[in-house]
């Protein structure tokens, strides 16, 4: 087993009552929000973009490329395993919530790359690092770095296969991120391939002229928090669904919810429709529970 590091960014801020949906996406919405009891008084919430794949992206900065159909096909192990800062054992804030992989889309350029939720104790990590909380909701913390165990690796120059550093090869050993000329002329990147990965952390890198002690950056310059959700509003939305849902016939949910997450794709105002549709068939008490819903995805 080889380990193998990487990183990316914090791009951005959401921190309105129900920033939940801009965090998940209106699709993932009201599945996220039923499964997951967020308590943001005692966790921030990061979604970062946490690794790339090496055929659209390239290798990151350390000379680890990540093959499509390893980060398609191993994504959830990242799912549990532990948030630290500057990749230290003793440093441990958080988990990763979830996390998915997002296909490329040939009409955006955008994708292939993992994403993850972080959930980061606001209390122990101020405890360890004082103010690191506040220096990501201010941007002033943007990086975010992965942990990955690889079974073996492959030299992109000779082909060499190496499972410990001791059988890598001397491209591998002195040379990575260089460009080596072939015997056809040709220069070619030296670069490990990854194979059979399993993900073990994701760390937030803290820039060394605020005391990091990782380097201040990762290794994959896309590797950032995209968004935070520093508040979501007091309404407890799993139990709002699950009043919902035990308020009419199974037959009507399985419907409605349905439709919902359907329309959710298309945006908030064909969500908003099947609400208000659905709303007509219920009894009064029940069509309070579609107003709250829809009150809260209008926030």
């Amino acid at each position: 087993m080889i380990i193998k590091f990487g990183s990316a960014k914090i791009a951005g801020v959401a921190t309105n009552p129900v920033s939940l949906r801009r965090l998940v996406g209106y699709n993932a919405f009201i599945k996220i929000a039923a499964i997951y009891e967020l308590d943001t008084d005692k966790y921030l919430y990061i979604r970062n973009h946490s690794v790339s794949s090496g055929e659209y992206w390239g290798p990151n900065g350390n000379g680890d490329y990540f093959p499509e159909k390893e980060l398609a096909e191993n994504y959830k192990t990242f799912i549990g395993q532990r948030v630290s800062i500057d990749h230290k054992d003793d440093l441990i804030i958080g988990h990763v919530l979830t996390s998915k992989y997002v296909p490329w889309d040939n009409t955006k350029k955008i994708g292939a790359f993992v994403e993850n939720i972080l959930a980061i104790d606001k209390e122990l990590a101020e405890k360890i690092h004082p103010g690191l909380i506040q220096l990501i909701i201010e941007g002033k913390i943007t990086d975010t770095s992965m942990g990955a165990l690889t079974r073996y690796t492959i030299c992109s120059i000779c082909g060499n296969v190496a499972e410990t550093e001791e059988e890598y090869c001397d491209h591998v050993k002195n040379h990575k991120m260089e460009k080596i000329a072939l015997a056809n002329g040709e220069k070619r990147l030296v670069y490990e391939i990854c194979h059979e990965v399993s993900f073990f952390e994701d760390s937030i890198i803290v820039p060394l002229h605020l005391g990091g002690k990782a380097g201040g950056e990762g290794a994959d310059p896309k590797a950032k928090v995209i968004q935070i959700i520093a508040s979501v509003s007091k309404i407890d939305l799993s139990r709002l669904i699950d009043s919902i849902d035990n308020s009419i016939s199974s037959e009507l949910s399985k419907n409605f919810f349905e439709e919902l997450n359907s329309a959710l794709e298309q945006g908030i105002e064909p969500a908003l429709a099947v609400i208000y549709k659905y709303s007509t068939k219920v009894e009064p008490q029940t069509k309070r529970l579609f107003a709250k819903l829809a009150s809260l995805l209008k926030l």
